[in-house]
Parts: C-alpha cells; structure tokens; sequence
C-alpha cells in the first residue's frame, strides 16, 4: 500500500539521521540522539457473532499492520536540566478500526481514524533536578536520557508535552507495549482513564520527590475538549486532570520489588450514564448530559517483584466510579492484572517469556447503558449481555544484535469481548518488530 511505502521511507530516512548523530555524540554528556521503529500485524480467525453494533470486533477481517517511528533528543543543557524532544510517525490501522474490545490488543496503534503516515510532535518536555544531598549516580545514554551523573535522591520539576503514563503506573514487567506485552490493560491501568489526546499525549506540569526508597509524584494535566479528540480543553477551572503517587522500593533476599499506589481525580465536560439512560431508554446518547460537574475518580494498585534470577511478576488493580462518560483512554471501570516474565541468563542479546491474565469489568450504570444500545468510543454492540472482559496474553522475544533488533510472536485470548458473552471468544494472533538505534 502507498502509505505503508511512505511510511517505510521516512523511518528509513529518520533512522539513517540517527545512526549519524548517535556515532558523532557517543561520548557526549550535553546531547542524545536515539530512535525506535515499531510494526505489528494482528489476524483473527472468524468467532460467534450472532450480531453486532456500530463498535463491535468484527467477525471476519483481514490482517491489520501498524507501524510508529520515534526520534528521541535529549539535551543536558545546564546541570541537572533536561530538554527533551520527541517527534513521532505514526501509521497504519487496529483491527475493527480499534474498537470492539475494552482491553485492544495493540498498544501501538491510535484511535485516528486516518491511516496514512502522520508526523507529529510527541514530547516537549523540560526537566529540572534539584539534589536532596550530596549521592550521585551514573546513568547510562539511552532514550531520551544523556550520559552523566544525577542526583539520586532529588526533587525534580517536568513542564510540557508527555504522557502521563512517563511518570506514573510504572511497571518494569508491564509498561511499553514495544517490547513487553501489547494490550492496552496490560501496558497500564485499564481503569485509568488518563488524560491524553487521541495519540496518547497530553500538556501539564508535576513535579517528583525522590529519596531513597521512597517516592512521590504529582502532575496536573489537560483534558481533551471531547472525549477521544486531539483537541484539549482550555478551561481549566473546570477541566483538569490530577493524580498523585507513592512508590516503595525495597528487596527481599536481594530481589528487588516494588509497591505503588496512584490516586486520580479528573474533571472534564463528561456525559453521566444514568442521566442518558433516563432521557433515552431506547437508544441513549451519553454526550447528550455533558456537563463540567462531572468527574472521574479512582485508583491504581501497582506491585512488581523478581521471584529468582530469572523469573519475575507483577499485578494491578485498578477502579473508578465509572458513573461517567470513559473520556480518553478506554471503557474499564475496574480491572485486576497479573502476570510473569522469565529471563534467561541475562547477556548482550536476552530472550524474554511473558504470560498474563488481567480481567477487566463495567460499573452498573456503564454496563445499563451499553445493554440500552449506547455506544462510547471505544466499544457498543448495541446491546449487552453483561460478563467481565477476560484476556489471556502471551509473548516471546527474541533479541539479535545486542537487543537492538528485537521479534516478538504473541498470542491473546479474548473472552467475552466487549464484556458480552454472546459473543466471541476472539484468539488473536501477532508479529512485532522492534528496531531501537
């Protein structure tokens, strides 16, 4: 396809730009200079589908391809400041036009309806690190990160263009679905429903306080102006979103771990279900009770810890109200994820083993509403037999060329889709290539 060729291109062209810079600043501590290239193509065989609504997972399809290119550069400009900058491609399409399934199988792709390649800007993001004592440690050059040494207990500031999932629900065995697992309740919260635009991004501010095994976060950040929409709200006394967060580090005979808790209130010009369905009983439309006296609060339960050498695990929890319209990322208003992830003897090219299982579920009024014939953005088949949305994700990487090449087959068990049980199951089956320069 021409887009996919156009695609191809400018990946290629950014690439090249990148293996220059990365050889002309390999030992700079002022600049940084990195890259990833990501495709995945996902197919399906056909599954029960006795019938379907505007949102619902489609039966019978082809082969869906997306593919993301990042530029990540880091500047060092004065000590313990940081400049980051991220342009971004992106392309391609989501099976059923990424819908259809609360917990989607590709982390990688957006809800944008436009496939052909768009460029855009990622991150604009300012840093500042303000040391607590005199510790330092070295950080090594990689992503958005210039070689040096930081403080290692610090209050650090952030201002700009990011997602909020860079500094909060962070997982090391569950967070990039690049390289670990792809769907989105794995790759965060699925009850989260974070602030961020169509593409996954958002403008703020926050600020980190770290000290030793201890650690605080806090941001404040923009609402899209319409649920799902590139466009964000400008009235910020009455659209806003907040969360705070406290991580534990600790370890238990010498295997580290960790405990996170993350509380989130967010304030935008959200529908409320109960008030649709009372207006609308036959068909009701939530955007029909927008109102800037709705909000949407809740928490995220986030616990990791390596079990030996080799073998490491991870859960979350999380919940919301789910009284109100799902505003930006996806339809969960509670969901509870484990999962594990093996290593083999850790090495220059290290192939990784990750399962997981995460059960994700409506509110009543969330899942009376989709049962009357409401659809949100993300799922709707017009009516609902309700049963919590089961899905079982297994991958393997395979890593050449010191990690810089990674191949990752993946499998997915979709029950109850769209938390219908007439429906479904889907098995999902994927190829990921992950270039990192």
């Amino acid at each position: 396809m021409d887009f996919m060729k156009k695609l191809l291109s400018c990946i290629c062209i950014a690439n090249v730009l990148c293996i220059l810079n990365v050889h002309a600043q390999k030992d700079s501590n002022f600049i940084s200079f990195h890259s990833q290239a990501t495709s995945i193509s996902q197919v399906h065989p056909q599954f029960k589908s006795p019938y379907a609504g505007q949102n619902s997972f489609q039966s019978n399809e082809g082969i869906a391809s997306s593919l993301t290119n990042t530029l990540f550069f880091a500047i060092h400009p004065w000590n313990n400041g940081l400049v980051i900058v991220n342009p971004e491609v992106a392309g391609g399409v989501g099976l059923s036009g990424t819908t259809g399934i609360a917990g989607f199988p590709n982390g990688e792709i957006f809800r944008v309806g436009n496939p052909k390649p768009t460029i855009y800007l990622a991150r604009l993001i300012l840093e500042q690190r303000i040391p607590l004592d005199g510790s330092n440690k070295y950080i090594a050059d990689d992503a958005n990160v210039v070689r040096g040494f930081y403080p290692e207990n610090y209050l650090k500031f952030f201002a700009g263009r990011f997602c909020l999932a860079d500094y909060f629900d962070g997982n090391p065995y569950s967070h990039d679905p690049r390289s670990q697992f792809m769907n989105w309740s794995f790759m965060s919260a699925g009850a989260w429903d974070y602030a961020a635009d169509t593409r996954g991004y958002t403008w703020g501010v926050g600020a980190e306080w770290k000290n030793k095994n201890w650690r605080i976060a806090a941001a404040a950040a923009l609402e899209p102006a319409v649920a799902n929409a590139l466009d964000f709200d400008m009235h910020l006394d009455k659209a806003l979103a907040t969360q705070i967060e406290f991580t534990h580090y600790y370890s238990i005979n010498n295997l580290p771990g960790q405990l996170q808790a993350t509380f989130f209130l967010n304030r935008a010009h959200m529908g409320k279900y109960n008030e649709a369905v009372a207006i609308n009983p036959l068909q009701p439309d939530i955007t029909s009770t927008a109102n800037y006296s709705n909000h949407k609060k809740g928490f995220v339960i986030n616990a990791a810890q390596q079990l030996n050498k080799y073998l490491g695990a991870y859960t979350r929890i999380s919940w919301n109200d789910g009284q109100n319209e799902t505003w930006a990322y996806t339809e969960i208003d509670r969901s509870i994820n484990i999962g594990f992830q093996y290593d083999k003897e850790p090495s220059t090219e290290t192939n990784v083993l990750g399962f997981g299982i995460v059960m994700n579920g409506l509110s009543k009024p969330h899942r009376n509403y989709l049962a009357a014939g409401g659809y949100g953005f993300i799922i709707g088949d017009g009516k609902l037999n309700y049963a919590p949305e089961v899905i079982a994700e297994c991958y393997y990487r395979f890593s050449f060329f010191s990690d810089h090449l990674q191949i990752s087959p993946d499998y997915q068990f979709v029950l109850n889709p769209a938390y219908n049980k007439d429906r479904g199951p889907v098995h999902i089956f994927a190829l990921r290539t992950h270039i990192e320069l």
